[in-house]
C-alpha cells in the first residue's frame, strides 16, 4: 500500500513539507491514543536483537538518526515505531533557521535524498527544557526508551561555559532502562 499509493502521493509535494506533515501526523495520531497500535505493529521483542555498546543497552540495533526530531518533541512517539534508540538534534548552542529553502532534494532515480538543511533547530537549551518537561533528564527513564543527542562540537564548548546546558555536556545518553 505504501509503495503503491502513499509514496507516490507524498512525492507530489516538497520533501521538507512532507517531513513537517509526517511529523504533525505522528503527533496527532499519538494524541488520539494510537501509539499502542504502532507499538504492536512495529516493536519486535527478541533477545537476539539486543546489543550492548560502550555500556549502553539497545533493544535492537536499528535507530533513528538525528534530523527527524530536531528539538526533542517527538522522540517518545518515534520510539513506538520499534527503534532501538532515537537520536534528537542536531543541536546548536543557539537557535538557528538553517539554510535558505529549498534545501531538501529527492533523487528519485537513486532512491536518495540530499539534505542541505543546515542544522535548523531551536537550540540546545530549548531541547534541554523539552527533555526536562518529559522527565528524560532524570532516572528512571521510561522502559524501552533510549535517547541520544546529535550535536556539533560547539554545543559541548557552550555546555562547559553555560551550566544550564550541562545535562548535554557530560553524556550523550539521556536515559536507559
Amino acid at each position: 500500500m505504501y509503495r503503491l499509493l502513499i509514496r507516490p502521493f507524498l512525492f507530489l509535494f516538497d520533501p521538507e513539507k512532507v517531513h513537517h506533515f509526517s511529523f504533525s501526523l505522528i503527533q496527532v495520531l499519538a494524541k488520539l491514543g494510537l501509539s499502542p497500535i504502532f507499538r504492536g505493529l512495529y516493536t519486535l521483542e527478541d533477545p537476539r536483537l539486543e546489543r550492548e555498546v560502550f555500556g549502553l543497552k539497545f533493544k535492537n540495533p536499528v535507530g533513528l538518526a538525528a534530523g527527524f526530531d530536531k528539538n526533542a518533541q517527538l522522540y517518545n512517539e518515534l520510539s513506538d515505531f520499534g527503534f532501538g534508540f532515537v537520536e534528537i538534534g542536531t543541536l546548536t548552542p543557539k537557535a538557528q533557521a538553517g539554510n535558505p529553502k529549498k534545501r531538501l532534494f529527492r533523487l528519485k532515480a537513486d532512491q536518495a535524498i540530499i539534505n542541505r538543511m543546515g542544522f535548523n533547530n531551536e537550540g540546545v537549551l530549548a531541547a534541554v527544557e523539552q527533555l526536562k518537561k518529559e522527565h528524560c533528564l532524570h532516572e528512571p527513564f521510561p522502559p524501552g526508551r533510549l535517547v541520544t543527542v546529535g550535536h556539533g562540537r560547539r554545543v559541548l564548548r557552550a555546555s562547559v561555559r553555560r551550566p544550564e546546558a550541562g545535562p548535554l555536556a557530560p553524556r550523550h545518553q539521556l536515559g536507559r532502562d
